[in-house]
């Protein structure tokens, strides 16, 4: 559970009042001496912990502040208060991108950081970066898993239960001059996939939301240098299963889907 502190300052957003909170850690230093900052924000809330990253992009491209967050099911009461920590309110006028991730994952965490990333592009009037969890970890995991043969698809899979197996599939492109945001291909975006369809070669997916984050962010940078555009109103949550019953996509979307991209 999110663990509440000292409070020392009240914000309102869209009419609504937020409270942020001293933080016992140690604050980290985000470029200080630098008089006009352009901050880059990543966001990852698609599991029990909020991942969050930040770049000064008039700083050295080593220069990344993250960390995770335990938020179980305070995400609403502590996102505010963990962006703080690391960006304080007061620098939010100068992020200059913003980037999130879109799930598939826990509905509550994923819904929350995504409306908060669109509430706050639009009104920053930046770009936002909406990229799937899957497409995340699918460099990370492709490395560890001999396998995955270089520029061939792979799919990533998670299995639901009593629902089915959600599943995306991917291609690494290992070619030379190919910028960094394009080095993953989303060729099917996360889906509930039909009981009898065939995925090969299939990876599990797996989570670390500190590397998920990190690399989030290394994706929406170098949109950002190659004036990628993103804009927020296309950016919206990846719910593989209906809100109103449990439907599958057709196999037939499947098999014919074209190239598909998480927008960004």
């Amino acid at each position: 559970m999110f663990k509440h502190a000292e409070v020392f300052q009240k914000i309102q957003v869209n009419g609504f009042a937020y409270v942020l909170e001293r933080s016992s850690l140690p604050k980290l230093h985000l470029n200080q001496n630098i008089d006009q900052a352009n901050y880059v924000l990543a966001l990852h809330s698609s599991s029990d912990k909020l991942g969050i990253a930040v770049h000064n992009l008039n700083a050295s491209s080593e220069n990344i502040e993250k960390t995770t967050f335990e938020t179980g099911r305070d995400l609403s009461k502590a996102l505010f208060i963990c962006i703080n920590k690391l960006l304080p309110y007061n620098n939010w006028k100068q992020i200059k991108r913003l980037a999130v991730a879109i799930g598939p994952g826990g509905y509550t965490g994923t819904r929350l950081s995504i409306a908060f990333a669109r509430t706050l592009a639009q009104q920053l009037q930046c770009q936002l970066d909406g990229i799937s969890s899957f497409y995340l970890m699918a460099k990370r995991l492709s490395k560890e898993n001999i396998s995955i043969k270089n520029n061939k698809p792979f799919w990533i899979i998670s299995s639901l239960k009593r629902r089915g197996i959600v599943g995306g599939q991917y291609l690494i492109q290992r070619k030379a001059l190919i910028p960094y945001f394009n080095e993953v291909l989303e060729l099917k975006s996360p889906q509930l996939l039909p009981n009898d369809f065939q995925i090969s070669p299939a990876i599990e997916a797996r989570e670390d939301i500190l590397l998920d984050t990190i690399e989030l962010l290394k994706i929406s940078i170098s949109a950002e240098k190659n004036n990628k555009e993103s804009d927020w109103n296309q950016i919206l949550p990846i719910y593989p299963l209906s809100p109103i019953d449990n439907v599958k996509l057709n196999k037939t979307d499947l098999k014919n889907p074209g190239l598909y991209q998480s927008t960004h």
